[in-house]
C-alpha cells in the first residue's frame, strides 16, 4: 500500500506542473514520461488573431494592428491559453512539434512556449530570372508550407512561386531546412495556370498538401486535385479528389470555392460544401484504410493503403460567413464566423454529433484569424543549428 500511495502522490505532484516544466520533467525517466504523457502529448490548435482600431478606421486614419497568439486543447473559453501579444508576421504557415512558421512570404519560425524565434534569411539568388526579378510582389503567385521529416529529424519550409507571364508556366520550388539554408529544388510544369486555394499547405505524416484549382477565376470541381510534396524524397505527387463525394457539373467563382483542406490529428481533411444543391457539408479524411481500395500512393512511403474515407456529414448551418479552421481530436470542427447583431466575430467549436456550438472567443475588433494544429514542445532552434536566434519578446 505504501508503494501505491507514493505513486499516487508522485502522479498528483507531476500533473500539477505547468506545461513547460512538465516537458522538461518527462525527460527524467520512463516512469515520469508515462505519467506526464496525458498532459504533454495533447494536440490542440494555435490561433493567431489580428485586431484593428475601428475608431481610427472610421476617422480615415491608419489602423494600428495588434496580433495575439492563443492556444487551446480543451475547447471551452476557460481553457484558452493566451500568449503575449506580439508583432507576429501575418499568416500562419504551419506548426510541427511545437515550432511555428508564419508570414505570407515565410519570414519567421518560433517556439511560442519557450519564446525562441528566428527570422528566415531571404535568398532568391538560385531562382530563375523570371522569378527572382519579381521582388516581393507575389500577388497570386506564392504558396508555402512548413513540415517535419521524421526520418532525418529535419524541419523544412517549402515555397512554390509561379509567374503566369513567364514562358513555360513553370512553378518554381525552393526549400529551407532549419539549421541549413535555402535550396532551389526544381519546378512543376504540370499546370498551365498554377493556382492554389490557400497560400499555406497542410502538413500530415511527413507530407505537405495544397489544393489546386484549374482556373484563377472559376473553379471546375472535376478538374481540381491535391498537390502533395514528400519532405523526405522532396518529390511531388498528385492526388485526385475523393470519388465518393457528389460533385455537380458547374463552375463556381474561386473566392467562394466549396472545397477546403484542413489539418488535425496528423491527418489531411477535405471539406466539400454543396452550396448550390442542399447546402450540406461533407468531410473526408485521407488516411490508412484497412481494406485496400487501390487509392493513390505517395512516392517513398510505405502506407500503400492511404485512401479517402468519409468522416462527417453536416446539414446546412444557420450561421453565415463561416470559415472552417480545423478538426479536433474529438472530430469537432473549429469555426470562425461573422456575427451581425451585434457586429463581431466568434471562434466556436461545433460538435456534429449533438449539433451544438460552443463559443470560445468573441471579439468585435478582430478582422482575421488563422489556426494550425499545434502540440507543445521545448524544441530548440539553437539545438537544430540556427545561430541567429532571438526572443519573441524582442519583436
Amino acid at each position: 500500500m505504501e508503494n501505491l500511495h507514493s505513486d499516487d502522490i508522485l502522479e498528483n505532484i507531476l500533473l500539477q506542473l505547468p506545461i513547460e516544466p512538465a516537458l522538461h520533467a518527462k525527460r527524467v525517466c520512463s516512469t515520469w514520461r508515462v505519467i506526464l504523457r496525458c498532459k504533454t502529448d495533447k494536440q490542440g490548435f494555435l490561433f493567431k488573431s489580428c485586431h484593428a482600431d475601428c475608431g481610427s478606421r472610421a476617422k480615415g486614419k491608419s489602423n494600428p494592428v495588434r496580433t495575439e497568439l492563443f492556444y487551446a486543447d480543451v475547447y471551452d473559453q476557460a481553457n484558452i491559453k493566451y500568449y503575449y501579444p506580439r508583432n507576429i508576421p501575418t499568416g500562419l504557415v504551419g506548426s510541427c512539434n511545437g515550432l511555428v512558421c508564419s508570414g505570407t512570404i515565410p519570414s519567421l519560425i518560433c517556439n511560442p512556449l519557450t519564446g525562441e524565434s528566428m527570422v528566415l534569411p531571404i535568398n532568391y539568388s538560385e531562382f530563375p530570372r523570371d522569378i527572382s526579378n519579381t521582388g516581393r510582389n507575389y500577388s497570386g503567385r506564392l504558396s508555402s508550407g512548413f513540415g517535419y521529416c521524421p526520418s532525418t529529424n529535419e524541419y523544412k519550409v517549402v515555397t512554390i512561386y509561379h509567374n503566369p507571364s513567364a514562358e513555360g508556366h513553370k512553378a518554381h520550388v525552393q526549400g529551407y531546412t532549419v539549421g541549413g539554408e535555402w535550396r532551389y529544388i526544381g519546378f512543376i510544369d504540370r499546370y498551365k495556370r498554377c493556382r492554389f486555394v490557400c497560400f499555406s499547405g497542410i502538413y500530415a505524416n511527413g507530407v505537405l498538401y495544397w489544393l489546386y484549382v484549374s482556373d484563377p477565376v472559376l473553379v471546375r470541381l472535376q478538374e481540381c486535385e491535391i498537390v502533395a510534396f514528400n519532405l523526405e524524397g522532396e518529390t511531388f505527387d498528385y492526388i485526385p479528389l475523393p470519388g465518393l463525394l457528389n460533385y455537380k457539373d458547374f463552375e463556381i467563382p474561386t473566392f467562394i470555392c466549396p472545397l477546403k483542406l484542413l489539418g488535425g490529428n496528423n491527418h489531411l481533411y477535405l471539406v466539400h460544401t454543396n452550396c448550390k444543391v442542399s447546402g450540406s457539408t461533407d468531410i473526408c479524411v485521407y488516411k490508412k484504410n484497412n481494406i485496400s481500395t487501390g487509392g493513390p500512393k505517395l512516392n517513398n512511403q510505405s502506407e500503400s493503403s492511404l485512401d479517402w474515407i468519409k468522416e462527417l456529414s453536416i446539414q446546412r448551418e444557420e450561421k453565415s460567413g463561416i470559415i472552417r479552421l480545423g478538426i479536433t481530436t474529438r472530430n469537432d470542427i473549429l469555426l470562425w464566423y461573422k456575427r451581425y447583431s451585434p457586429f463581431g466575430y466568434r471562434l466556436c467549436c461545433y460538435d456534429p454529433k449533438t449539433s451544438t456550438l460552443n463559443e470560445l472567443w468573441d471579439d468585435d475588433k478582430a478582422y482575421s484569424i488563422d489556426a494550425v494544429p499545434h502540440r507543445h514542445s521545448i524544441a530548440s532552434l539553437k539545438d537544430l543549428g540556427e545561430t541567429n536566434v532571438t526572443s519573441l519578446k524582442d519583436l
